[in-house]
This record gives structure tokens, sequence and C-alpha cells, in this order.
């Protein structure tokens, strides 16, 4: 699941760039329909997540403190390259 998800990231990068958060949530909203199947599929496969990204992800997620939001975005970083 997190593969799809970033592999729609990738693929609306250009779309994402510069936009205010309304723009990219609506941007994000249409993406699976603007995206062919087999394309987000053959994306998603390339997107590797190591086991430690993966744990981090989730113990940020579960122990939201002030400062696990910023983890988060570093750790997803690393996944998106």
């Amino acid at each position: 699941m997190l593969q799809l998800a970033v592999a729609l990231l990738k693929l609306n990068h250009n779309k994402l760039l510069h936009k205010d958060m309304a723009e990219m949530m609506r941007v994000l909203k249409e993406a699976p329909s603007s995206v062919d199947e087999d394309t987000l599929f053959r994306e998603a496969e390339r997107v590797k997540v190591s086991e430690t990204i993966l744990k981090g992800l989730f113990q940020d997620i579960v122990s939201d403190d002030g400062g696990s939001r910023w983890r988060y975005f570093k750790s997803l970083s690393k996944i998106l390259g």
C-alpha cells in the first residue's frame, strides 16, 4: 500500500510542485483516475522500502509527539529518493 502511495506521489510530482495545500489535495484526489493502472503498478514495483524505514514510519505514527512528524517526512523523503 505504501509503495502505491509513493508511486502516485512520484507520478504526480510535477503537478504538486509549487502548489498550496488545497491544490495539492485536489491533485491527489484526482491522481488515481489520471494514472494508467499498469504505469502505477510498474512505478510501485520500483519503490523500495527497507524494514528499518518501515519500522521508523510505524513508530513515528504510533508515538505522535511534536518531533515525530519531522522524522516521518525525513523517512518518506528517503523512500521518494
